[in-house]
Order: C-alpha cells, then sequence, then structure tokens
C-alpha cells in the first residue's frame, strides 16, 4: 500500500462549463482499488483564478496593492469551490471523502499574495485518511497571522502538494498538467515538432527553468 498525494492543475480540473470532476474521481478510484491511500489537491478550475483577479480589478481599478487580505481572501475562494466539488465527485462515485479547508491545516505566514507554509496539521490529514483512505485537501492558501487567509501567488498548489507530500511521507507526489511532461520548452508556445520532451533533469536544472518562467512553481521544486 502506498500514499500518494495527486495534484491536479486547473486545465485538467476542467472549465466550470465543462467539469472533469467525474472523470478525475474515477481515476482516483483506480488508485483507492489497489489499496492506495490517496490526497487530492485540486487548483481551481481553469481560468477561474484569473477570473476572480478580473472582480478584484474591476473594484480597484489596478492591480492588488492595497487591502491585500481582502484579495488573498476573495481568490481563495476558486480552490474552496473546486475541493468541494471534487469531494462531492468521489462521494458520487460512493467513496466516502471530505475536503480539508487549509485553514484548517496549513498555518502561513502573513505575506499576502506570496505566503510561505510554515506548519502543516499532518495528524488531522492522516486521520481522514484512516477513516476513508482519501481526502481532498486544500491548496494555493492557508491560515495566516490573526487568521487572515494568505495565498501562494500563482502556481502555489505545486507547492502545496509537494508541502504535503513532505508532511504525510508519501510515497510519491504526481502532478498532473494539460501537457505530457516536462519539455524543454512550451508545445504550445513553439510548437509540439520544435521541444524535446525531458525524461530525467538535476535539481538545480529543473529550478533555474521553473525560476525562468517554466509552468511549475519553483518553490515546490526548491523543496
Amino acid at each position: 500500500m502506498a500514499l500518494i498525494v495527486a495534484k491536479f492543475g486547473g486545465k485538467s480540473v476542467g472549465r466550470p462549463d465543462h467539469p472533469h470532476y467525474p472523470a478525475l474521481a474515477e481515476k482516483m478510484g483506480q488508485e483507492l482499488r489497489k489499496g492506495h491511500q490517496v490526497v487530492v489537491v485540486p487548483s481551481a478550475m481553469d481560468g477561474e483564478t484569473a477570473r476572480l483577479i478580473g472582480i478584484y480589478r474591476n473594484r480597484t481599478g489596478q492591480n492588488p496593492t492595497r487591502d491585500l487580505d481582502l484579495y488573498d481572501a476573495l481568490i481563495a475562494t476558486g480552490e474552496q469551490v473546486s475541493g468541494a466539488k471534487f469531494a462531492q465527485a468521489l462521494r458520487d462515485a460512493s467513496y466516502r471523502a471530505n475536503f480539508l479547508d487549509p485553514r484548517d491545516t496549513v498555518q502561513t505566514d502573513g505575506n499576502h499574495g506570496m505566503a510561505a507554509i510554515k506548519k502543516i496539521d499532518a495528524a488531522a490529514i492522516r486521520k481522514e485518511l484512516q477513516q476513508n483512505g482519501v481526502v481532498v485537501a486544500g491548496a494555493f492558501y492557508g491560515r495566516g497571522p490573526k487568521g487572515k487567509i494568505t495565498t501562494g501567488g500563482r502556481g502555489a498548489s505545486d507547492t502545496w502538494a509537494v508541502e504535503y507530500g513532505i508532511a504525510m511521507k508519501a510515497d510519491r507526489v504526481d502532478i498532473y498538467t494539460d501537457t505530457g511532461g516536462l519539455y524543454t520548452a512550451d508545445p504550445k508556445i513553439v510548437g509540439a515538432d520544435v521541444v524535446k520532451k525531458i525524461d530525467r533533469l538535476q535539481h538545480d536544472l529543473a529550478f533555474a527553468l521553473a525560476s525562468a518562467g517554466g509552468k511549475f512553481h519553483p518553490p515546490a521544486i526548491k523543496r
């Protein structure tokens, strides 16, 4: 039996008009039927965080530079919806699953929009796994000082998944995206016939690639 952290990016989760939750629940069901325990970490749905940022900008008319506590509270709702819907899909597929809001399990610092994880309540997650075998753990945000929501910035769900894996001593962390792996460049920009897929990459090179704009949260590579 293995403990697996499975993180799904926004495009893997789907769009509001075309959600993929039932198919993803069945994919996780395949792991559960093998006897594995699974921590599911879903991002907000495709385009949802950008939509929520747009709502904030309509109110301020500019990029977020003030009321950042309200900005974080607003954009965190995308992950709340996605987590609840994924848990619902697992229940619809006859698996017992709960959504753990990261405000209850993840302690973050006070840096709104770029928060770092300070502590994860692994015992609470482990309790859910022992009872149900699967849990949907929210990502991207946590409980900062004075109970306020702080978010980790765009792409931070990758780091949350890795940190969950470390805290839970997971056997592996699977990152599901809309591409088939790690490439020398974005195939959607330069063309699939130009890029090359990389099977293995040294840690320092992976970090450099992420820091230069690769679609992976650099702190996740660093950890």
